[in-house]
């Protein structure tokens, strides 16, 4: 469900002109360190998603890694500023 809810908001908020979002924890004890390292950080939706495992180097944006609580925070940026 929540790989389906992540391909969901990505779409939505592309549709919209989002074309970014800023990394977005949950902020509690159970966020992985790999993801916590990645909170606030501004990535694009049309590049290659972050390495969000580090041990599998697993890429993916939130949401789409197994298990992961993490949000993607809507943004619009122009080529060159993410």
């Amino acid at each position: 469900v929540a790989k389906l809810n992540a391909s969901t908001m990505r779409s939505d908020f592309t549709a919209a002109g989002l074309n970014a979002y800023v990394w977005s924890t949950s902020e509690d004890e159970r966020v992985r360190e790999d993801h916590r390292e990645l909170d606030g950080t501004t990535w694009r939706w049309d590049e290659e998603p972050p390495i969000a495992d580090k041990r599998t180097l697993e890429r993916g944006h939130p949401g789409e890694v197994f298990q992961c609580r993490c949000v993607p925070l809507p943004i619009a940026v122009t080529r060159g500023s993410a």
